[in-house]
Order: C-alpha cells, then sequence, then structure tokens
C-alpha cells in the first residue's frame, strides 16, 4: 500500500516533524511525500529515513491553480492508494483534484484549533476578516474529503463545530513521540556545556518549551518571576523557543530586573538535555492543538505544572501533574511554588505521567494505528466503489 502524503512545506515545525516520525516507522506502508512551496528544511531526514520527497517548488504562497496541475502529474506517476493531506492549502489542492480521481480516498487533518475565538482574538481586523473567509472556503469544500485525523478530540470537537462536519467522519489519533530515544541516557557533554553557559550549578531549573507567541502563555510566568524569586531566591527559567513576542518578553525581563533569572534561549536542537537538567516544566498555554512538549516533558520524568485547557487534560491529571487554572496568574504562582516546594514528593506524579505517555503517545504504537486507519479506508473504499 502506498500513502501519498501531500503538505505546505518541509518546514521543521509540529506537523512536518510529526508526519516524519509516523512514516518513518510505518512496517507495510509506503508513504511518499509531496511538499508544494520550496521551504525543505526537512527533506533530508526525510530521505535519510528512505521516504521519498517530490518537491514542487511553487512561487510565492498560493497559486494553488500550478499547484493543483503539478500535483496531478504526481499523482499520475506515483498511482497511490490514498492520500493524505495536511495544512490548508494542501488540503484546498487535493480536494479540486478529487473529481479527477474518485477512486482514490483522501485524508485531511485537523492539527490545531483554526478557527478557535482564541486565535481570532490576536487578529486586527483584516485579518479576522480574512480568516472568516478561509474559514467559509474551508467549509464549503470539506465534503470532497473522505476521512479526516484530528490530533486531539479536543481539537475533532472544535473543528466539526466550525466546518460542519459529522463527528463519525473524524479520526482520533494522537501525535507519537520515540519514548526509547527521549528517556535515553542523555548526552553529559551537552548537558554541562548548558549548566557552564548559564551558571545552572546548584539551581532549581524551571523550563518552559514553546513559540513565543502570545497564546503560548510565556508572559504569564515572566510576570510571576519576581513573585517566585522572593520565595525562592535560587530558581532560574529556561525559555527554549522563537517567536513574535521575543522583543516584548526580552522587555518585560529587562524592566523586572531578570536579565540573570530568566532566559530566552531560541529554537533549540537539545530539548531533551533541557528536560533533563530541570526541575519543573511550566506550561500556561492558552490554546493546543496536541502539546508536543507537553508530551516531551512527560517522557522526560520533568516535574509538570500546566494549565487545565481540555487538550492539556487529555494528557495528563492531577494524579501525573500540578494543574492550574489557565490565564490565571495567582492560581499559577500557587501551583509553581506548591511544586518548588514539594519535588521529591512530586516523582510519583512524574512516574505517573511517564506511563501515561509511553502506553498513549508511543510513537510505534501511534504509526501501527495510522497504518491500521489507512488499511480500513481502502478496504471501505474498495467496497464502496464495487457497490456503484
Amino acid at each position: 500500500m502506498k500513502v501519498l502524503f501531500v503538505i505546505d512545506t518541509l518546514y521543521n515545525a509540529g506537523a512536518e516533524k510529526s508526519l516524519l516520525e509516523i512514516s518513518k516507522n510505518f512496517k507495510e506502508i509506503v508513504p511518499v511525500f509531496v511538499h508544494i512551496y520550496s521551504e525543505n528544511a526537512l527533506k533530508n531526514d526525510f530521505l535519510k529515513n528512505k521516504i521519498k520527497v517530490h518537491s514542487l517548488n511553487l512561487p510565492g504562497s498560493w497559486n494553488l491553480k500550478l499547484a493543483q496541475e503539478r500535483l496531478k502529474k504526481i499523482y499520475d506517476l506515483e498511482q497511490p492508494d490514498i492520500i493524505h493531506a495536511t495544512l490548508f492549502r494542501s488540503e484546498i489542492v487535493t480536494r479540486r483534484l478529487k473529481k479527477y480521481y474518485p477512486h482514490i480516498p483522501l485524508v485531511n487533518s485537523f492539527v490545531s484549533d483554526s478557527y478557535s475565538q482564541e486565535k481570532f482574538e490576536e487578529y486586527n481586523f483584516l485579518r479576522k476578516f480574512k480568516g472568516r473567509l478561509i474559514q467559509l472556503w474551508d467549509r464549503n469544500t470539506v465534503s470532497k474529503v473522505d476521512y479526516f485525523i484530528s490530533n486531539s478530540e479536543t481539537i475533532k470537537f472544535s473543528m466539526c463545530k466550525a466546518l460542519n462536519i459529522p463527528p463519525k467522519k473524524v479520526k482520533v489519533i494522537y501525535r507519537g513521540r520515540d519514548v526509547k530515544k527521549l528517556s535515553r541516557f542523555f548526552d553529559s557533554e551537552i548537558s554541562n556545556a548548558i549548566i557552564d553557559e548559564y551558571n545552572l550549578q546548584g539551581k532549581t531549573i524551571l523550563i518552559n518549551v514553546g513559540r513565543l507567541i502570545k497564546t503560548k502563555g510565556q508572559a504569564d510566568i515572566i510576570e510571576i518571576m519576581p513573585h517566585l524569586l522572593n520565595s525562592f531566591p535560587n530558581i532560574v527559567l529556561l525559555v527554549a523557543g522563537e517567536g513574535n513576542r521575543r522583543r516584548e518578553l526580552e522587555e518585560m525581563i529587562q524592566e523586572k530586573g531578570l536579565k540573570d533569572k530568566v532566559f530566552l534561549l531560541g529554537n533549540r536542537s537539545d530539548v531533551p538535555e533541557l528536560l533533563s537538567l530541570s526541575d519543573v516544566f511550566i506550561f500556561p498555554t492558552y490554546l493546543e492543538g496536541l502539546p508536543g512538549a507537553l508530551i516531551e516533558a512527560m517522557i522526560s520524568n520533568t516535574v509538570i505544572c500546566t494549565s487545565n485547557i481540555p487538550v492539556n487534560l487529555e494528557c495528563i491529571d492531577e494524579t501525573s501533574a500540578v494543574i492550574f487554572e489557565v490565564g490565571n496568574r495567582k492560581d499559577m504562582l500557587e501551583k509553581i511554588s506548591f511544586a518548588i516546594s514539594n519535588l521529591p514528593r512530586l516523582e510519583e506524579r512524574s512516574e505517573k505521567a511517564f506511563k501515561i505517555a509511553s502506553e498513549k503517545f508511543n510513537i510505534e504504537l501511534i504509526s501501527q494505528v495510522y497504518e491500521d486507519f489507512y488499511r480500513t479506508a481502502i478496504k471501505t473504499n474498495i467496497d464502496q466503489m464495487k457497490d456503484k
């Protein structure tokens, strides 16, 4: 069986990395990837895993008609058994092509809460207007899609409502992580270099991993840091990630005199080592698809202190983490203080989080679920075509 994956780019981001991890663990299915636009940071990673990649290299950010023409040639060349498109532009192009290939099942992905009120609150008027037009475009073309895969129950519910999709058309399959790799013995040289660079020896280390955008909530942590330092002067906060809020966060750090206590690390390739060094993982996010950073923290056995948004609670609960009310800085301050004060007592929760991650988000099991899904979808489609 061959699955043709169509995606906007091979940018080094969540959806792209997730599909790489899933597809390289397939046992029976042959994955082939097509990326529409030129960004291809992950292309070599696909090729190293012997996964074939087609690059359409479209200019600009739309050009959907040209994308359709070029992608049709790939369809004819590869003759896939099923097509799986991820991200909006790729989904629209594959929907346009459906009329030429009605016999090939078409799958689209739900990887984030694209039309949530929280997301639209960040937009200016023009962007809100464009966002609602895209939602209407999305809703008016979803009938071309045979199946949807959502990375969480929360996103499934929200997107079905936003696009008026029957829930029975949506299969929830969580994103996976390589538990064996992420829970390995970490590179001591890398760890020691991090300790030396940021003078972390003997410190209680708090860590956040995520893009520097409003909905990730890093400003909430920085806001309460002076209060935490009054009680725990030995703490430092590491923030791994990059984004459009960096300057705002840098100004907050400067204004509050936290230059030697809060470090914005930018994008990092050593997140497992950073987690292994840290005492508390803080995740104040307001909005997620499926939180990969949270799952990696679960695998690392780090004490977790997280917001109570529904998608986070699909991963953890009060027996495996310390949970605070999203956006409530007072509650977050109290819960982080509790975590710092009770680190040895919270080891049992960390062990429970690791157990949940190992059973629920193990990449080998997730890949098997994907294979089973594709196999069933192909068989169902063949049976339906026979009936016609």
